[in-house]
């Protein structure tokens, strides 16, 4: 769980420097590419980290906390700032805060699940095994 928190305030740490001091400087695109990239790297280290420490349960669950920090931040960000408004939608109504966190919620069922396989990939790529390798003739 420590490892799971510890990188999913790296990730919200990493969206908030992005989302509200680069935004002015670089381009969006870059932004998001960042943003993504922070979210994997730090979810890939809770797996790992994780991993390394219990099992592959443990990966699966400290990759999870990680996204689900992320999910927090998201949703406070939204309901601080607020959401705009597309300009092709029709008519101009604001998101309530209930649906704010209700999209957030079915966000982070799409992306939970993705988290938690991604942290236990992570984890069984970099697991040193356990008995020297007979076939090596040790």
């Amino acid at each position: 769980m420590r490892w799971g928190l510890l990188f999913g305030a790296g990730i919200v740490a990493a969206n908030l420097v992005l989302q509200f001091v680069l935004t002015p400087l670089l381009p969006w695109q870059l932004i998001g590419l960042l943003s993504v990239a922070a979210w994997f790297a730090c979810v890939v280290a809770a797996g790992v980290f994780a991993g390394r420490t219990g099992s592959l349960r443990a990966a699966a669950g400290a990759a999870l906390i990680a996204a689900a920090v992320d999910a927090l931040r998201s949703a406070a960000v939204a309901l601080a700032v607020g959401i705009p408004i597309l300009p092709s939608a029709g008519p101009h109504i604001a998101p309530t805060p209930g649906l704010i966190v209700a999209g957030n919620v079915v966000e982070f069922m799409l992306i939970g699940p993705l988290a938690a396989a991604i942290g236990v990939a992570a984890a069984r790529l970099t697991r040193r095994p356990s008995a020297p390798n007979a076939m090596a003739g040790d």
